[in-house]
C-alpha cells in the first residue's frame, strides 16, 4: 500500500511542477502608457510624469505642475521646459540604461557640454529611475 501512495504522490507532485512551469507570462507594460521618472539631487526630489502618446512631460511636484515636451531615443529621454515666471528655461538628458541626469538652466543652447554650463547658466546632476504613473496616495 505505501508504495501505492508514493507513486500517486509524486505523480502529484510532478504536475504541480509542470503547472508551475507552463504559467503564462506577465502581460508586457503598454508602450503607450504614461510613466513616471523620480529624480534626486542633493536632498531634493523631481517627480516627471512622461506621456508617450503626446510627448509631453508635466512635473508633477512643482507649483502650477508646468508641462513641457520631450523626445525618446534608444538611450536617453530629452525633457524640455521653456521658462516661466517660477522657474527658468531648462532642458535635461536622462539616460535610460543607468538613470543619470544632467539637467541645465538658463539660456540655449542647452547641455552642450556635460561638465561644464554655458556661462550664467547652471548645471545639475540628478539620479532617476523609472515607475508606473500611479499617485501613491
Amino acid at each position: 500500500m505505501s508504495g501505492h501512495v508514493r507513486r500517486v504522490g509524486g505523480v502529484i507532485c510532478g504536475a504541480l511542477l509542470l503547472s508551475a512551469c507552463t504559467k503564462p507570462p506577465p502581460p508586457a507594460p503598454d508602450p503607450n502608457a504614461a510613466f513616471k521618472l523620480e529624480c534626486r539631487h542633493e536632498g531634493q526630489q523631481l517627480i516627471y510624469i512622461l506621456d508617450p502618446k503626446t510627448r509631453t512631460v508635466t512635473m508633477a511636484n512643482a507649483a502650477m505642475q508646468p508641462k513641457g515636451t520631450y523626445t525618446a531615443s534608444s538611450y536617453e529621454y530629452y525633457i524640455r521646459f521653456k521658462g516661466t515666471n517660477q522657474m527658468a528655461t531648462n532642458e535635461a538628458r536622462v539616460n535610460r540604461y543607468d538613470g543619470w541626469m544632467t539637467r541645465e538652466f538658463g539660456k540655449p543652447p542647452f547641455l552642450t557640454d556635460d561638465i561644464f554650463a554655458k556661462p550664467g547658466n547652471a548645471l545639475q546632476t540628478w539620479q532617476c529611475k523609472r515607475s508606473e504613473a500611479k499617485p501613491i496616495l
